[in-house]
């Protein structure tokens, strides 16, 4: 009863999502998946036997990865509600929800891109699964020596670090460049690729990261958005203003673009209405 309690407690406040899946068919499937803003990666192996029900699962995933998106949706929620059944109790602490409306300090940008991030693995033994600290994962990923310990693994997260996730940008116009530690992080916004609002020295802006299946959509706002910086009419015209690159710890490495935050969205015909004019010049 009191497991019961612990695990409705800490659900009153549980914010999670799956990220993404990487495969190496027929051997693992690594699930990305974000916690109470903290990533977990955890790796999943078929077992010696076929026909015990994880590896099914991974091999239906490797069956349906080309042709049904549908099917693989299923598998990845059953993979998933698995897993979390299995590591809650581990999860829990690692992880802990926040309650709506309690104070908690300002989270930069650099946080929201680089989260705590811990390494698992799934392990099955029959009808029982359980989760164990991978150290393996861990190693390939940069951790310190020593900071998985334990016999089934307690984990500490590993540092903070940009990439793979992320590409760099040449910062290369003349335009000001603004650290991500600087940056507060505020709140993800409904898009493709990492878009959020944050706020520097008090003022709301727009922030746009590059990924790799992004870089070339930003890239290609920052050139619409520069173009009408630069045009003679630009205050004329109903687009959001650039405000400058977004750096890591090397200033040279542009991770993404700021600009202005426009509250209401706007229309595609309106904004196409004002670029002709930039067109013309």
């Amino acid at each position: 009863m009191a497991i019961d309690e612990d695990r409705s407690r800490w659900e009153k406040n549980l914010n999670l999502s799956l990220q993404r899946v990487d495969a190496e068919k027929g051997h693992r499937l690594d699930f990305t998946i974000m916690l109470n803003s903290k990533r977990l990666v955890v790796t999943v192996f078929p077992t010696s036997c076929p026909e015990d029900h994880i590896s099914l699962l991974v091999s239906q995933y490797d069956e349906s990865f080309m042709d049904n998106d549908e099917k693989l949706d299923k598998i990845q929620e059953e993979i998933v509600d698995i897993i979390y059944d299995a590591g809650w109790r581990k999860f829990a602490p690692l992880a802990p929800g926040i309650a709506t409306g309690s104070s908690s300090p300002p989270n930069s940008l650099y946080s929201a891109l680089n989260p705590e991030t811990y390494y698992f693995r799934l392990v099955v033994d029959g009808e029982n699964a359980d989760i164990w600290c991978n150290h393996v994962s861990w190693a390939l990923h940069g951790q310190r020596p020593g900071a998985c310990v334990g016999p089934r693994g307690t984990c500490y997260p590993t540092e903070p670090l940009f990439g793979p996730d992320y590409v760099a940008l040449n910062v290369t116009a003349n335009l000001p460049t603004y650290s991500a530690r600087d940056i507060t992080f505020t709140r993800k916004l409904m898009g493709l690729g990492f878009i959020a609002k944050v706020s520097l020295n008090g003022h709301d802006m727009c922030c746009k990261v590059l990924n790799p299946n992004q870089v070339k959509a930003v890239q290609r706002e920052f050139a619409c958005l520069k173009k009408i910086a630069d045009s003679q009419h630009a205050d004329l015209i109903s687009a959001p203003r650039l405000i400058g690159f977004v750096v890591d710890d090397n200033p040279a490495d542009g991770i993404g673009i700021l600009e202005e935050y426009i509250p209401h969205t706007m229309t595609l015909a309106r904004f196409l209405k004002s670029t002709a004019i930039v067109a013309t010049e």
